[in-house]
């Protein structure tokens, strides 16, 4: 029997096409949209893979919404790993922790994408369950990130000073990062993708650090909240702890 032929056909594609738009959070204003081409997501899931070291065999929990980066089934883009997800968000810390911990015996998942706050609270739900379910690997972000794991995930740091030079180790100023998953920019917003990435795709993360005589990458505060006087730099946390000294110090007297 003759096969029948599709006069359908799929468009060409270059790697650095667009080919998906991610939401942020929103934690400085409106939500944007941000822009990641075919290249980039598969980047992201090496990244994932290199980091939670999955096979195709695992099945990976993760907590997150799939419209953030964190959420979004990069994994499963790789090389097709099992991915559960859930698609809203409970109102109580133990509510969490306890869903989060019946979906993964339930779907069998050895390797969980979590909320540094549901990490904190599973200890507590696992005890009250008395279970003795385990899972092989963990992910989770939203705290210092070791100097060796951004190293091994090909992130680039810098400390760029107000006429665009590289300040001298532990001088602060604002944090430039760089990776092969940078997005692309965000979407039909020409001005922010502008301020936020240069032309050699450095972002600029608008955070004021420095890094340390033994490359250690240490931030302190944002940009936007500096209060400039004169020529001097001053960060708002800081006149905050000397306020708070004085403060102390006026009491005790």
């Amino acid at each position: 029997m003759k096969e029948k032929r599709s006069d359908s056909s799929l468009p060409t594609l270059d790697p650095d096409d667009t080919a998906l738009l991610i939401e942020t959070s929103g934690s400085t204003g409106k939500p944007k949209l941000v822009v990641h081409s075919h290249r980039t997501m598969l980047m992201c899931g090496v990244h994932l893979q290199d980091s939670m070291g999955f096979t195709y065999h695992d099945i990976v929990y993760n907590e997150r919404k799939t419209q953030w980066l964190g959420g979004f089934p990069f994994q499963y883009l790789l090389n097709g790993v099992t991915t559960v997800t859930t698609d809203y968000r409970l109102e109580s810390l133990k509510e969490q922790c306890m869903f989060a911990y019946s979906a993964m015996q339930q779907e069998k998942c050895n390797i969980a994408c979590l909320l540094p706050v549901t990490l904190h609270g599973l200890p507590h739900t696992a005890l009250e369950n008395k279970s003795n379910f385990i899972l092989d690997n963990i992910h989770t972000g939203g705290s210092p990130v070791a100097t060796i794991c951004l190293a091994v995930l090909g992130v680039e740091v810098k400390i760029i000073g107000t006429k665009g030079n590289i300040v001298e180790r532990g001088q602060d100023d604002e944090i430039y990062a760089r990776t092969p998953a940078m997005y692309k920019g965000y979407h039909n917003e020409f001005e922010k993708t502008k301020k936020s990435l240069n032309e050699s795709w450095w972002f600029k993360t608008d955070d004021v650090g420095h890094i340390t005589l033994e490359g250690e990458l240490v931030a302190h505060g944002r940009v936007s909240e500096l209060i400039i006087c004169g020529s001097a730099k001053v960060l708002p946390v800081k006149l905050e702890k000397s306020l708070g000294i004085i403060r102390i110090c006026t009491m005790l007297l």
